[in-house]
């Protein structure tokens, strides 16, 4: 699907890519039983897909600790109004969300840097969501997984998608292993305004049980947090992650404003909370309000939450 007036020079690695050949999924169908000819555009839904040679694959990463950054792919189909990245890498907002590009060759530069890099955590995406639909085909984390658990270097995977289930059998091999789950509301129709291709909210649940039931250690951001809606109060938020046996959760505010205000009245237009919903979020002293409320409401439950500031 091209989008025309689009600029992709505005980004180093789309203006790079290519668009997926056949013959290079060929392998991965193959092992499904399926024939790359039988591959149809309309299986990767309305986003572009595309497909890039990269030259490194660990970054340093600006958390806490400076852990390794890995990131399997370019953009993402979530399409999450409030995503960071387009405001850190400088790309069109407009386009995000629209295409996703490959990075083909990533787990045999991987497996090379793991042998001259300074072993350290590596952070499972900061840029990108490592089982976004995509991986379901390519399966670029998987094979990333495989190299890292050989080496056994510390892994914290954070993604919003319940496909993490599918390499339990990875994870598990971890020493020092953490995954995270995005999980900003319990209200189904808000996410599915404010991040139409995002799974919903109850299948995200289910993989945090399938995980914490499996030994691995587990965590939620709440974050941004989503004004309460549709009913939602903190109870409810602290009781469904108990039931879902999370570690910890992790929750702050809307951020990147500027950028992110436009886009998400853009998705509310016409919705009976818009004006609302888009006050709440720019205003900290609803957050602190709702901070204050979730610190309660967990601490009855006895889940461990952790706060940030705007």
């Amino acid at each position: 699907m091209a989008l025309a007036g689009l600029d992709d020079a505005r980004h180093s690695v789309l203006g790079k890519a290519r668009p997926l050949s056949q013959s290079s999924l060929g392998a991965f169908l193959e092992e499904e039983g399926r024939r790359a000819s039988l591959l149809a555009p309309a299986e990767f839904g309305r986003y572009e897909v595309k497909e890039v040679d990269v030259k490194s694959a660990l970054t340093v990463c600006r958390m806490p600790g400076e852990p390794w950054s890995l990131n399997p792919y370019v953009g993402c189909s979530h399409d999450c109004a409030y995503c960071y990245v387009p405001d850190v890498a400088h790309v069109q907002r407009e386009r995000w969300g629209r295409y996703v590009i490959v990075k083909r060759n990533l787990p045999t530069v991987l497996s090379h840097e793991l042998k001259r890099k300074g072993k350290r955590a590596v952070f499972l995406s900061s840029a990108t969501d490592p089982y976004q639909p995509a991986e379901g085909t390519h399966q670029v984390t998987r094979r990333c997984l495989e190299l890292l658990s050989r080496a056994d270097w510390p892994l914290r995977v954070l993604t919003r998608n319940p496909l993490v289930r599918r390499d339990v059998d990875l994870l598990s091999r971890f020493s020092s292993v953490a995954v995270g789950m995005s999980v900003p509301t319990l209200d189904e129709e808000a996410r599915k305004l404010v991040e139409p291709g995002a799974p919903p909210i109850e299948g995200r649940l289910r993989a945090l049980r399938t995980l914490a039931d499996a030994g691995l250690p587990t965590y939620v951001n709440l974050a941004p947090a989503y004004p309460l809606s549709g009913g939602v109060k903190p109870s409810d938020l602290a009781e469904a992650f108990r039931e879902a046996r999370v570690g910890k959760v992790y929750v702050w505010p809307w951020r990147y404003l500027d950028g992110v205000v436009p886009a998400l009245r853009e998705r509310l237009a016409g919705h009976e909370a818009e004006r609302a919903f888009v006050d709440a979020v720019q205003d900290p002293r609803y957050f602190d309000r709702l901070l204050r409320q979730l610190r309660a409401a967990f601490r009855e439950a006895g889940v461990a939450l952790e706060g940030g500031a705007r």
